[in-house]
């Protein structure tokens, strides 16, 4: 045997093939055939693609497209001969990994008629999926796709495969590059390096989107429905008009998935439509399946990065139906990844920060398995990064904040990460660093309680680090924010020992609107202030009693609804409450924007140390987005 051969020997046995069962080989073949066809005009030896294939690929490499093409890219480089014999033709296969069905159609609507990706299909009587090579819609209908198919059994052409999104396990497209053409000459006893072949105009042309004329009007007209799509939590499209558009945007992504200009467009209105489509609407579905894929197809492009995350950011918060798909399709890695990818200084990079960082949020609201995806993909230190760059952009420090809110409510896991990033201190100086910002200071203060809930040690570092002292100031910076009052209170409950029963006195009194909306309850008496064991502690009581008098003290349910956090009240967000705030044990509810650079967390309250802790994303709508 050669030597470096990457042979494996004493690998898994190769399983006995059932009646039907098709190639996975054979499919990755039939795909490397068809696209060298198109690319190059050039084919290649299918025995010896076999022999050396099945020389990298052990079975338990077959059964997954992903892995397959791995095992196939391995050292050394894949060299097959041409169909004459005549030529060595060194391969290296580009592998884009696919999620959905909705993105492996789009890839084929590039190439029709030419295979172009391997994917695992379940097909009735057969115990394992199906590895097939996917060439074509189905004549006549969408909804299927058609594979060409190699029987294990016997090697030959097998039937061809139809399937539909029911019976779709994962795909990956390959694109094969040849790197060197080599021909041995045998008189002087050498291989010699042969041009290589350009790429057909035929392959440039779907590689790049289709037709120009066709691809501007598709542009236009998704650039159109973002102007036209209602802003965050306006609601005014007729039943069924956002899955509608929805599904134009989709359809419209799906046929041009190359076209950069028209994946700005169509994410920007989808950002708009989202939050408006109705839950378990497979429009919505779709369109999140196409958010993801337009990142990985687009990755080192900062406009589509940064508009498919302000998508995110806007229509995931509470929505389980949309976060579920968000995740099969990996959408948190890719925002995630995008953040370290783009680091530098910039509006254009900051942008993308700052709604990565949104997105991030809203992913992970109460939601446990986003939480562990975002922690396992490095999210916590990427948010962190992102801080510690921008310290002087509002907005990205208000969303980093409810990111980091989100990530660490209820899981002691992130709390530690977070801690052990350097978070705290992060946290601390978004609030020195913007005293003026109430939306800042809300999304901090708001964080440091979901940090030290339930975690003495957190609150000893926050203590010490001042954290008390940042959330008094703040309060008294701002007396007239009810809001910010009622997220101060909660989290100074946890800080300062005894605060509990001070401020159950000092939030009784509730303001009186001025249509006489908000009734007033009779005064409890204040009970006795307890002993200050610290001047953070000493400062914080004397702010409480202070409140309890102010005009705008806090309010059981104050202006603009807010609730106060008190140990076992059950204040529920009214529908004409329309920006509560939060205290631990919160579970968001869709976000509410209120305009350009600013926006409300939208929460409602409870006391069961159970449930969870998220505090919504808190999403700006940027201006001339």
């Amino acid at each position: 045997m050669r030597a470096g051969t990457p042979r494996r020997l004493g690998g898994a046995q190769e399983e006995v093939a059932e009646p039907g069962e098709t190639c996975p080989l054979g499919a990755a073949c039939v795909v490397i055939q068809d696209m060298l066809a198109l690319k190059y005009g050039v084919q290649i030896d299918e025995a010896d693609f076999m022999t050396k294939a099945r020389a990298r690929c052990d079975p338990a490499d077959r059964s997954s497209p992903a892995r397959l093409a791995a095992a196939l890219n391995t050292e050394p480089a894949l060299r097959i001969k041409d169909e004459a014999n005549d030529r060595l033709l060194q391969l290296e296969l580009q592998v884009a990994v696919v999620t959905s069905f909705a993105e492996l159609r789009a890839h084929v609507r590039r190439f029709p008629g030419s295979a172009c990706a391997v994917a695992a299909v379940a097909e009735s009587g057969t115990r394992r999926p199906q590895v097939v090579a996917v060439y074509r819609e189905a004549y006549g209908e969408t909804a299927s796709l058609v594979a060409k198919t190699r029987s294990q059994l016997y090697g030959g052409v097998a039937p061809l495969m139809d399937f539909r999104e029911d019976g779709f396990r994962g795909a990956v497209v390959l694109d094969p590059v040849l790197v060197r053409v080599l021909k041995y000459e045998s008189q002087p006893n050498m291989m010699l390096d042969l041009q290589v072949p350009a790429l057909s105009s035929e392959y440039r042309r779907g590689a790049e989107g289709g037709n120009d004329a066709e691809a501007d009007i598709a542009t236009r007209a998704c650039t159109a429905l973002s102007e036209l799509a209602p802003a965050p939590g306006e609601m005014w499209l007729r039943p069924g008009g956002a899955e509608a558009a929805c599904a134009f945007c989709v359809g419209l992504m799906s046929q041009q998935l190359a076209n950069r200009s028209l994946q700005v467009a169509a994410c920007r209105a989808l950002a708009g439509l989202l939050p408006a489509v109705t839950v378990d609407a497979s429009e919505g579905q779709a369109a999140v399946e196409l958010l993801a894929a337009a990142m990985r197809r687009h990755s080192q492009c900062p406009d589509v990065l940064e508009a498919a995350c302000w998508a995110l950011a806007g229509s995931m918060a509470m929505r389980q139906d949309l976060q579920a798909v968000a995740s099969s399709n990996g959408a948190s890695e890719e925002v995630v990844a995008s953040m370290r990818r783009f680091l530098g200084a910039g509006s254009e990079v900051e942008d993308l920060q700052t709604w990565a960082c949104g997105a991030l949020a809203s992913l992970s609201a109460s939601n446990p398995t986003q939480q562990a995806a975002i922690a396992g993909s490095r999210g916590i230190d990427a948010i962190l990064t992102a801080m510690r760059l921008h310290v002087d952009n509002v907005r990205l420090q208000h969303m980093a904040c409810g990111a980091l809110s989100n990530l660490a409510a209820n899981n002691l896991n992130n709390q530690a990460a977070i801690a052990a990033g350097g978070g705290i201190d992060v946290i601390l100086q978004a609030m020195q660093s913007h005293p003026d910002e109430t939306t800042v200071l809300q999304s901090a203060i708001a964080a440091l309680w979901c940090l030290v809930k339930n975690n003495p040690e957190h609150r000893t570092l926050v203590t010490r680090a001042r954290g008390v002292e940042y959330i008094v100031n703040a309060v008294q910076s701002h007396p007239y924010d009810a809001e910010l009052k009622a997220m101060a209170s909660g989290a100074l409950q946890v800080l300062v020992p005894g605060l509990g029963e001070a401020l159950a006195g000092g939030v009784q009194s509730q303001r009186q609107a001025p249509d006489g909306a908000w009734g007033s309850p009779p005064r409890t008496p204040s009970p006795p202030l307890e002993s200050p064991s610290s001047p953070e502690a000493a400062s914080a009581v004397g702010f409480v009693a202070a409140q309890s008098a102010a005009p705008s003290g806090l309010s059981a349910r104050g202006p603009g609804g807010a609730a106060a956090a008190l140990p076992g009240m059950q204040a529920k967000a009214a529908a004409s409450a329309p920006s509560p705030a939060s205290p631990p044990g919160a579970s968001s509810v869709p976000i509410s924007a209120r305009g350009p650079r600013s926006a409300a967390w939208s929460l409602e309250t409870t006391d069961d140390d159970d449930d969870d802790d998220s505090f919504g994303g808190a999403i700006a709508q940027p201006p001339g987005m």
